[in-house]
């Protein structure tokens, strides 16, 4: 149970059919030159990556990401407790790894 805005209680149920019904309110308004302000919209980050461009290569306009070529050693050790003995970490080794990064 919670409380409402205005001091009710407010069940689960109710609370969750509220969540559940669809809204009916909704329309969607086109602009008449929505054709025009998106073609324009387009130009401008056409530009944009151009000027962003670096060695001739054209990359995102927007929330550039950048890239690095790492290379890792995992190093594993002898004696970890039963549960967490598997895989590679069942015995001492060292691994190579080219980690991937997925951009912030």
């Amino acid at each position: 149970m919670s409380v409402s805005r205005h001091g009710g209680v407010i069940g689960h149920s109710a609370r969750l059919r509220r969540m559940m019904q669809p809204r009916t309110d909704r329309a969607e308004t086109i602009p008449p030159d929505e054709d025009a302000a998106l073609l324009r919209l387009a130009e401008v980050l056409s530009q944009l990556q151009a000027k962003r461009a670096k060695n001739g290569l054209i990359g995102r306009a927007l929330h550039f990401k950048g890239h690095a070529g790492v290379r890792a050693e995992i190093r594993t050790r002898d004696g970890l407790p039963a549960p967490y003995a598997v895989g590679i970490f069942a015995a001492a080794g060292t691994y190579l790894n080219w980690p991937a990064s997925a951009g912030a």
